[in-house]
């Protein structure tokens, strides 16, 4: 790569690696891979997989939300509405959202 870094790189939510990332490629924009986040959301969410209104709006957040405001708006409502404020998966998902 002619000694250059990625912009950003797309990879699980695996700690070590993203320690490496961070180590290796100082200026590398580390994202969450989407798909590895669904695959995730099947074992982590448990009966919610199969609410079909949860999964609308979980699908809204992670890939409709056309703004800050309107993901912030929609996840609020999201976790008052299924009563999972204190979901630790998702809570854990909402602090590194900016990934």
């Amino acid at each position: 790569m002619e000694n250059r870094s990625p912009i950003t790189t797309f990879i699980n939510q695996d700690q070590a690696m993203s320690n490496a990332i961070g180590e290796v490629f100082p200026n590398t924009h580390h994202r969450l891979c989407l798909w590895h986040i669904s695959k995730n959301a099947l074992s982590r969410l448990g009966d919610l997989n199969s609410n079909s209104k949860f999964m609308y709006v979980f699908n809204k957040c992670q890939k409709y939300c056309d703004s800050k405001l309107e993901f912030q708006q929609t996840w609020d409502q999201m976790t008052q509405k299924f009563d999972i404020e204190n979901h630790h998966w998702l809570n854990m998902m909402y602090k590194i959202q900016h990934k």
